[in-house]
């Protein structure tokens, strides 16, 4: 991925707004979190997968069609993986100088698993 950070390229958007969400039955509220940060994040397609990173930063974040799939690498190496067939939806779709990436928890989720979910919304 080191690659990808190291090409130039006009930042597509500038502010990203990440919602945690808390769909257990015991949820007090649905929305745990909102943040906001201002940025050039970059995003790029490449073989099938949306990459989205941070000019001045280590975030990248990973969008796999095949197999469908959300990585997200933070600095030294420290990141997290969700998958759809461990009963995650993952989908990203853009909506004019919008970009919206999540993973939810869907029924197929794991009992065991505790249900959160988020929301990455990157715009101008």
């Amino acid at each position: 991925m080191g690659l990808i950070v190291a090409c130039s390229s006009k930042p597509n958007y500038t502010k990203l707004v990440e919602t945690t969400y808390n769909f257990n039955q015991s949820a007090v509220n649905l929305i745990l979190e909102t943040d906001t940060t201002a940025g050039d994040f970059i995003e790029v397609e490449k073989d099938g997968s949306i990459f989205v990173f941070e000019n001045n930063s280590d975030f990248i974040l990973k969008v796999s069609k095949n197999p469908n799939q959300l990585e997200i690498v933070e600095s030294k190496g420290k990141g997290s993986k969700w998958v759809e067939e461990r009963g995650f939806e993952i989908t990203s779709k853009k909506a004019g100088d919008t970009l919206i990436v999540h993973f939810f928890p869907t029924e197929k989720t794991p009992a065991g698993i505790i249900k959160f979910g988020t929301e990455y919304k990157f715009y101008n």
